[in-house]
């Protein structure tokens, strides 16, 4: 090898050959024999350098591969004999991981935290069975997430609670934004047990909600198109063909979004604090709009103005 070093015609190199050897053991590298010459002349060698994507980079990024030395005997046309040795050479690469195309999807009146993003990712790289992950506590009927428990049951390292272990403030807090009375989240929140799950040192809230999750695109596109025949018709419609599929449904034991919904929230609801202030200085002013029966008869003026679009739309 090194006497084909020497004496190569067309060479090229980003090393000295001192390196040769550290490199040989390493990397991947091709010498190119003819075997039809009765001698078994060498005429070509090539060294190429892996290099893992960069975490830096997006998952759907190709690995790198690095041209480190080339070398072609005299007779040997580059235009032919290049394109060959590294052919033989990129077989020998090691299958590449496939990378995935994920989907963040929210409604509008969705707010988003810091820390929303490295959550939801780092939920679907502990569980590739995740179907849809939620950025926020949620308490929802367990009926949406059959398949969730039946994999945690069976799953190694994997384990499950059930009871009374959600947080009323946690549940209000979101359930009042949907426009419900106290009254009926209370007996949502008692007719609903909590599950959690536990696995790899990390906690879930066994449900995940629509109005905002993060998954794979490939999950999606199995459930994808959701037939809509009216606005708001059949929501649930998701949940129930990712659990259908066995897929998991899970949300975070964190906040890390916040469903604003058609009502301002109170200032200490807003985990930064930076509004609070200012809302308590409008507090006096906002003090009309709250109302009783002003909010009594614009709350009505919504939903019935909401239900006329939805009864007529075919």
């Amino acid at each position: 090898m090194r006497q084909l070093w020497q004496q190569s015609r067309h060479l090229y190199h980003t090393l000295g050959a001192e390196d040769l050897p550290a490199l040989l053991a390493d990397q991947i590298a091709i010498l190119a024999t003819d075997a039809e010459i009765e001698a078994e002349t060498d005429w070509g060698f090539v060294c190429i350098e892996a290099e893992e994507r960069p975490p830096t980079l997006p998952i759907t990024a190709p690995n790198r591969v690095y041209l480190r030395a080339l070398a072609l005997t005299s007779g040997r046309a580059p235009s032919r004999y290049v394109a060959e040795l590294l052919d033989r050479a990129i077989k020998q690469l090691p299958p590449a991981p496939q990378g995935q195309l994920l989907i963040a999807y929210a409604d509008a009146d969705v707010y988003f935290y810091k820390g929303w993003l490295p959550s939801s990712l780092d939920a679907l790289r502990t569980l590739p069975q995740a179907g849809m992950v939620t950025a926020m506590p949620m308490l929802t009927p367990q009926k949406y997430s059959t398949a969730t428990v039946k994999w945690a049951k069976a799953q190694r390292g994997a384990k499950l609670e059930s009871g009374p272990l959600f947080s009323w403030d946690d549940f209000w807090r979101h359930a009042r934004s949907l426009g419900n009375s106290e009254e009926h989240g209370r007996t949502f929140f008692k007719d609903n047990k909590a599950v959690r799950l536990s696995y790899k040192k990390r906690q879930y809230w066994v449900g995940a909600a629509h109005f905002q999750f993060m998954a794979r695109k490939r999950i999606l596109q199995q459930v994808l198109p959701i037939p809509a025949e009216k606005p708001m018709g059949r929501v649930r419609l998701l949940d129930e063909a990712i659990n259908a599929l066995g897929y998991l449904r899970l949300s975070t034991a964190e906040w890390h979004v916040q469903h604003m919904g058609n009502q301002l929230p109170a200032a200490d609801d807003l985990l930064d604090g930076s509004l609070a202030a200012p809302a308590a200085r409008r507090a006096r002013g906002a003090s009309f709009w709250a109302w009783p029966p002003l909010r009594k008869l614009l709350q009505w003026l919504n939903g019935w103005t909401f239900d006329r679009i939805h009864r007529t739309q075919k």
